[in-house]
């Protein structure tokens, strides 16, 4: 570069949680791809600030606060990296709008992978801009895929997402995802409504279920799950959470009594792939 760079910050984004610590293109990925080119063309540049965000700049510009801030604070000749042109963002306008004031400050930014720069010369920065404009359409197509497939999956009576407590995906012969109640959460599901069947009270039975181990994704139970669980899936045995049910008085007593409460609940009918819970209900076992 012909200019000066006297200050740097290293900006990354993705747009959810979850895409933070993917391999490829998480945050942490991506502050390692700009530290390494950083010490790599301008190791002299001892301090540098660093800045992040979590969020889609196409739906909402105004979610990417550390974008802002560090636009805010921006040095005359800072020279801003980021490891892809679309992590400044994919709203084409947004973006333009963003390296405005970047030049307005007297600072210019380069995108390592496609080895772009904005802020030098207007060459460069046409360029810069018809890559942004670029991933502003490859978003609007991958919304327009996905769009079409939720479409097709409702169509067809399917589900989308993740599936919840008691059920799981499966697909169809015609490749839809479906929802089929899960024999292995029906196992929990069983052993509460056990225990409401012998007037144990939400909190007691939590209790039991946290101290027998019998923790679903290794989280403990807490007396609004069960309550949930039994309202959703057995509003029959909808507990009321007071002094009338019986209380025992020691956690020893709640396992003593509670030992082999879920002793022979599960009949399997005539055909192996199903069972019959004690509620009376036949579900497919897989």
């Amino acid at each position: 570069m012909k200019r000066t760079i006297k200050h740097i910050s290293i900006y990354t984004r993705v747009s959810t949680k979850k895409q933070s610590f993917d391999n490829k293109q998480g945050l942490y990925n991506q502050n390692d791809i700009c530290v390494n080119y950083k010490n790599t063309f301008y190791p002299k540049i001892k301090n540098f600030t660093q800045w992040k965000d979590i969020g889609s700049s196409y739906k909402n510009g105004l979610i990417l606060s550390d974008m802002y801030k560090m636009i805010s604070q921006l040095k005359s000749n800072t020279l801003i990296i980021v490891s892809k042109v679309s992590r400044l963002g994919r709203n084409y306008k947004m973006v333009e709008q963003i390296l405005k004031k970047i030049i307005m400050k007297k600072s210019f930014v380069i995108s390592i992978a496609e080895n772009l720069v904005y802020g030098i010369s207007k060459k460069k920065n046409i360029q810069f801009l018809k890559k942004v404009f670029d991933s502003e359409k490859e978003s609007d197509a991958l919304s327009t895929r996905i769009k079409n497939i939720y479409a097709n999956i409702k169509l067809n009576g399917g589900y989308y997402g993740k599936p919840p407590f008691g059920y799981k995906i499966y697909k169809n012969t015609k490749n839809i995802p479906m929802l089929k109640e899960n024999i292995k959460h029906f196992e929990f599901i069983e052993y509460i409504v056990n225990l409401a069947d012998k007037h144990f009270n939400y909190k007691e039975i939590a209790n039991i279920m946290n101290r027998k181990n019998k923790l679903y994704q290794n989280k403990l139970w807490n007396s609004s799950k069960i309550k949930n669980i039994l309202n959703k899936f057995y509003p029959e045995h909808n507990l009321l959470n007071n002094t009338n049910l019986t209380k025992l008085t020691s956690d020893s007593d709640i396992i003593n009594n509670s030992t082999d409460i879920y002793t022979n609940t599960h009949v399997v009918c005539n055909n192996n792939n199903y069972v019959k819970l004690r509620s009376g209900k036949i579900i497919l076992k897989f």
